[in-house]
């Protein structure tokens, strides 16, 4: 079983972007004990907004959790500055 939830090992280094789909794939085909969400370490407001959008949002994600932004913060302040323009 992998050790860190995908969100950890992308922070830590030892995961990319692009091994979403492979996490993805390890709970689906192993008997993990935690939900979907739980495994990839995202809050339950990120894992909704993933759901919903494309996985382009987990770039936001990472970068939210490396710079201490809670991402529900983040994304209103995105908003604000779109109205703005």
């Amino acid at each position: 079983m992998l050790s860190k939830t995908y969100v950890q090992a992308c922070l830590d280094g030892d995961a990319n972007i692009f091994d979403l789909d492979d996490y993805i794939d390890y709970w689906h085909n192993n008997d993990i004990g935690m939900t979907l969400r739980e495994f990839l370490g995202l809050t339950p407001y990120e894992y909704q907004k993933w759901g919903k959008n494309s996985d382009s949002i987990i770039k936001d994600v990472l970068r939210c959790r490396k710079e201490g932004i809670d991402f529900a913060e983040y994304e209103r302040m995105k908003g604000e500055m779109l109205c703005k323009d």
